[in-house]
């Protein structure tokens, strides 16, 4: 299983449980807003078969407060993130 995330600590929190269920985690530390880097990691395992994108970035502020570059930044790695793993998925 990939584990993919910016923040080392919180990847391998995340690994934990599979690790402790007897799965294998690899721990790709990546932005995948970034084109690149989501095709990097799959190809350093040679494929990815089913890619589930379990992702929830952090924002705080209320709704009438929330600016353009918080709604980017959400998006981007809600959206882009998923697209481009998916893209990578399949080629």
């Amino acid at each position: 299983m990939h584990c993919a995330d910016r923040d080392a600590n919180s990847l391998h929190g995340t690994a934990e449980p599979v690790r402790d269920r007897g799965g294998t985690a690899h721990l790709p530390v990546l932005d995948v807003t970034d084109r690149a880097r989501p095709g990097e990691a799959v190809r350093s395992r040679g494929r990815l078969d089913v890619p589930a994108a379990v992702v929830g970035p952090m924002h705080s502020s209320p709704v009438v407060r929330t600016r353009d570059e918080d709604l980017d930044r959400v998006l981007n790695i809600i959206f882009k993130g998923l697209l481009y793993t998916c893209q990578e998925a399949t080629r």
